[in-house]
């Protein structure tokens, strides 16, 4: 027994992953679908009869509340603007005649505003609103009406008289001038005890059958479940079937073998709400939902969930140490790679996964040797870029002052050009803001000695940003820039402030000029450099080489943004994260 069965276990071992599930699922498949097709049959026919039934009653009787929900709020609302209201109240015990002009729309108004906010708010349905008061004065809420004054007073005679009986309550009948509305009217009486009995007015609202014939429509079943809504004589208020209504009558008139009528009555005016069930359409679906349902999702889910967990405990078994290897696996080591015995898909695709996670080693460690030398070699080399025409000017600065005798100025300028050189090519990266603004100085006195009075410039960086770390020649070059570019070839005087900000974690240094503006082309080149990481231009080399500076150091998240300043010029500002270490990448900054 047992040699015969590792004869099997080996046998199906050999077989491919879609093989073991043909052998193991399609005779369960075959077997049991006669044997579901059978039992649902004999068993469960009448089962999902009653079924069907049952959903259809619960689904009438939820619409009836709804229905109910929909005239009870009709109903609150209007008995809150009717006897609680002042404005109402007003209207109904005065005659309008007697009352000026003024007085009369001071009175409309305020009772147009309470039929707003009480009645008529998100409420669609409601078309019109109108209010006799105990002088039999007709007050619409619409400016245009769609039914004459005389169609609506013969129609208000009709609705007293039925109102009458109510005794306040609400009636419902079918607009005779707009077949499409139904009239929501009731009379109303002083609201004191002693004089309930005392008629002060009578209110009608039309409201749009459409919202209710929303309400009761039952969807795609409307040729199968049609449901009406009737009033106290059995006429029908609203129809919210596909059945047109003279068929209706006939059904509820004569009701045959084939259809099932089921009735609700509804909290106003003796309404009632019927469902008419159509038997042979219903029944027609009921196979519908046998052949498909039935057959499809039994079928499909019992028989062949009970295939596949037979089939599954051999391939889970797999699958499972692939799953178990890769949570376990935090690194690349000899721990991390994957042993198959079977000779199926799941050993090629062990071996698939082996080959790449030895790739996948070997170019992490190139890669990374890579990159770190290459970022390096990127930042240093952007660093030392110094224009050379600033240098030409300021050596031609110098030799004008020597002419001129000056020495002093000569003896600042030469020590100032020294320090900037000395900065650009030694020492650290990264320097304290303080210092930066040191070499900010020195090569403002430079500018200051060659253009004199022709421009002036304004440094206010707040003390307690002194002691965060900049990548050394950041503002520098932006000077240069907004000199040169922005306000070198005014006729009037150039003026050029650098001032500093903080937020919670970065630091913003802005340089703004009033010169004649950055061009578009550098504003979307500034922006490719951060998208793409890319110099291209040679020119503007120093506002490129910041912004591919902090690129690799930090990210897109950090970099230059620029924008123009009215009536002209431009204010570029620097954007780092904030760092006291000695190097400023040393909280985490670098990338």
């Amino acid at each position: 027994m047992k040699e015969k069965k590792g004869r099997l276990y080996k046998f199906y071992g050999k077989l491919t992953i879609r093989n073991k599930l043909l052998i193991s699922c399609l005779p369960f498949v075959i077997l049991g679908y006669f044997l579901i097709f059978y039992s649902t049959t004999v068993i469960m026919f009448d089962q999902m009869k009653q079924m069907v039934y049952d959903q259809t009653e619960q689904n009438v009787m939820e619409k009836k509340k709804l229905v109910n929900t929909l005239l009870d709020n009709y109903n609150q609302a209007t008995i809150k603007f009717l006897y609680y209201t002042d404005e109402v109240q007003e209207y109904l015990n005065t005659r309008q005649s007697v009352l000026s002009v003024e007085e009369q729309e001071k009175l409309t108004d305020m009772i147009s505003y309470q039929i707003g906010s009480l009645i008529t708010n998100n409420q669609d349905a409601l078309m019109n609103v109108c209010i006799y008061n105990k002088f039999n004065e007709l007050y619409i809420n619409n400016a245009i009406y769609y039914n004459t004054i005389e169609q609506t007073n013969d129609f208000a005679e009709i609705l007293k008289e039925a109102a009458e009986e109510k005794h306040g309550k609400p009636v419902l009948r079918i607009n005779p001038v707009r077949k499409n509305m139904i009239t929501f009217a009731r009379n109303i009486y002083v609201p004191q005890i002693e004089k309930s009995d005392e008629k002060i007015g009578f209110l009608m609202m039309d409201i749009d059958k459409t919202g209710m014939e929303k309400i009761i429509q039952t969807g795609e079943d409307r040729d199968v479940n049609a449901i009406l809504i009737l009033d106290s004589e059995n006429n029908i208020l609203v129809n919210g079937s596909n059945l047109s209504d003279d068929k209706c009558k006939t059904i509820l008139k004569e009701p045959s073998g084939n259809y099932k009528i089921i009735r609700y009555n509804l909290q106003y005016d003796g309404c009632s709400l019927v469902g008419i069930l159509d038997k042979n359409l219903l029944f027609k679906s009921v196979y519908k939902i046998f052949f498909k349902e039935m057959v499809m999702i039994l079928a499909a889910i019992s028989i062949i969930a009970i295939a596949l967990f037979i089939t599954a405990a051999k391939i889970a078994e797999q699958i499972q140490k692939f799953i178990v290897k890769l949570r376990q696996t935090t690194e690349i080591n000899s721990n991390a790679y994957v042993e198959v015995d079977s000779n199926d898909e799941f050993r090629e695709l062990a071996n698939v996964y082996n080959a790449m996670l030895e790739r996948i080693d070997l170019l992490i460690q190139q890669v990374y040797k890579q990159q770190l030398l290459m970022k390096d070699a990127q930042i240093e080399s952007l660093q030392a870029q110094i224009n050379p025409h600033f240098l030409y000017n300021t050596l031609d600065c110098i030799n004008s002052l020597a002419d001129m005798g000056k020495t002093t100025e000569v003896k600042k300028t030469v020590t100032s050009l020294g320090s900037i050189m000395r900065m650009s090519i030694k020492g650290a990266q990264f320097l304290k803001i303080e210092e930066e603004l040191k070499y900010v100085n020195q090569y403002l006195y430079i500018q200051k000695m060659r253009f004199q009075e022709h421009i002036i410039c304004l440094v206010e960086i707040p003390e307690q940003l002194y002691e965060y770390y900049i990548p050394k020649l950041m503002i520098q070059p932006l000077l240069e820039n907004a000199i040169v570019h922005g306000v070198s070839e005014l006729k009037e005087t150039g003026m050029i402030a650098v001032t500093g900000k903080e937020t919670e974690d970065a630091i913003y240094i802005t340089v703004k000029d009033n010169g004649n503006g950055m061009p578009e082309t550098i504003i979307r080149q500034l922006e490719e450099i951060r998208e793409n990481g890319i110099l291209k231009e040679k020119e503007h080399i120093g506002i490129f080489n910041i912004q591919q500076r902090l690129l690799l150091l930090y990210g897109k998240e950090y970099g230059l943004t620029v924008e123009h300043v009215k009536p002209s010029g431009t204010a570029v500002t620097i954007c780092i994260p904030k760092t006291k270490g000695e190097k400023g990448y040393e909280s985490g900054n670098y990338r």
